[in-house]
């Protein structure tokens, strides 16, 4: 698939993966950070701590899929053509890879047959 669209969805895709898996650490982390404000407060008594607890692990397992989701779109999407080693051709005489086409090699400088 190729396109101006495509090139967008991908780029898209490749910034919402890394993105989405740093919001799952923090919301991993934040009904942690609720419970230690709260303690520092004086306000633990008011607030329901597993229901937050439980919270952040659903909207953690939410960013994860997302990540997954995204980085799997990207990498079967993308485009390998270009990034593929150009075509070589070796050398008989001192076993050195040149580009393909070469007439002589880049290392001993003989001929290439």
């Amino acid at each position: 698939m190729t396109g101006e669209w495509q090139d967008a969805k991908l780029a898209i895709a490749k910034l919402v993966a890394p993105l989405s898996l740093w919001m799952a650490a923090g919301w991993a982390a934040y009904p942690y950070a609720i419970e230690y404000i709260s303690k520092q407060s004086g306000e633990l008594d008011t607030i329901d701590l597993p229901e937050i607890r439980w919270f952040g692990l659903a909207a953690a397992i939410a960013c994860i899929v997302v990540a997954v989701m995204s980085a799997g779109y990207y990498f079967m999407n993308r485009d390998d053509a270009g990034t593929q080693a150009p075509p070589t051709e070796r050398c008989p005489y001192c076993d050195t890879d040149n580009p393909a086409g070469a007439s002589a090699c880049a290392t001993c400088g003989r001929r290439l047959a």
